[in-house]
């Protein structure tokens, strides 16, 4: 694959000119020239144009859009347009629709003027809401850890965190609790669960592809994530499950994912045997 970024002036609009072939495993350079274009202070617009490629895999595309709509939750990003090679039609006088949305929803029926919730066709499209799990109880972050471990203890190792005012800001798991019983072990029960750093930066809805999610983990730390409905935090997405999935319907991804998940545990591990929080 070749990337060609062309722009008529600095900080844009620029267009990435994608030759050659475009599948899941080989977008690596794309989504590099992409990532920089949407870092580009000022930039308007970035289009992203594949209709000279030899060949668009679905599966590639579909994993490009995730990524740009997960690029696009983090914050205010240039707008984004991905053009395609014209498909094929019966119908000589029909022209193709050969932009498509890079916002992860589905386009809208002509003449409507509005953009509806992306409906997944394949389990290869599923959505953050299709496997996400109830919030169940939380803890407050003045509250104590001891308080939230017997909290996990009873919600399956992880609890979603909130501030006095009641607003998710984060999850605790029992790696969490372990970590902080290993650097404090006499005193850890009674520290107040705002000491570690678990706030959730990100922000997770319903409608988001879990390919998205599996690029965020890609790049990030791997733990449980908030999933939020506007500023209401309305259940929990957990590594686990979305593992489950890219095992499935994903296998590409998995062995990447996997490397992460054991860096980030190697790098987390402290050079003494982890003391367990007892309850």
């Amino acid at each position: 694959m070749r990337v060609d970024v062309r722009a008529e002036i600095l900080p844009g609009p620029l267009t990435l000119v994608v030759e050659g072939m475009l599948t899941r495993d080989n977008q690596a350079p794309l989504l590099q020239a992409l990532d920089h274009a949407l870092s580009l202070d000022g930039c308007p617009s970035v289009e992203v144009d594949l209709r000279a490629a030899e060949h668009v895999d679905p599966d590639g595309l579909r994993a490009l859009e995730a990524f740009v709509y997960w690029k696009k939750t983090a914050g205010a990003l240039p707008m984004v347009h991905i053009h395609t090679p014209p498909r094929p039609s019966h119908d000589s006088t029909a022209a193709p629709d050969t932009t498509r949305p890079a916002t992860g929803q589905s386009p809208a029926p002509a003449g409507t003027g509005h953009t509806g919730p992306r409906v997944p066709v394949t389990p290869a499209e599923a959505t953050v809401g299709e496997l996400m799990s109830p919030l169940g109880r939380t803890v407050c972050e003045t509250e104590t850890l001891g308080h939230a471990a017997d909290l996990i203890d009873a919600q399956g190792g992880v609890v979603a965190l909130v501030n006095e005012t009641g607003q998710a800001i984060g999850t605790l798991t029992h790696t969490d609790l372990q970590a902080a019983a290993t650097q404090d072990p006499e005193h850890w029960r009674t520290r107040p669960c705002r000491d570690l750093p678990t706030r959730q930066d990100s922000s997770v809805r319903p409608e988001h592809l879990i390919r998205g999610v599996v690029w965020h983990y890609r790049q990030e730390k791997i733990r449980p994530l908030l999933v939020f409905n506007g500023p209401e935090a309305i259940g929990l997405l957990h590594p686990t499950v979305v593992f489950q999935w890219c095992a499935q319907h994903f296998p590409s991804a998995l062995p990447a994912l996997s490397q992460r998940a054991a860096d980030l545990a190697a790098a987390a591990s402290p050079d003494t045997e982890p003391t367990t929080p007892t309850t």
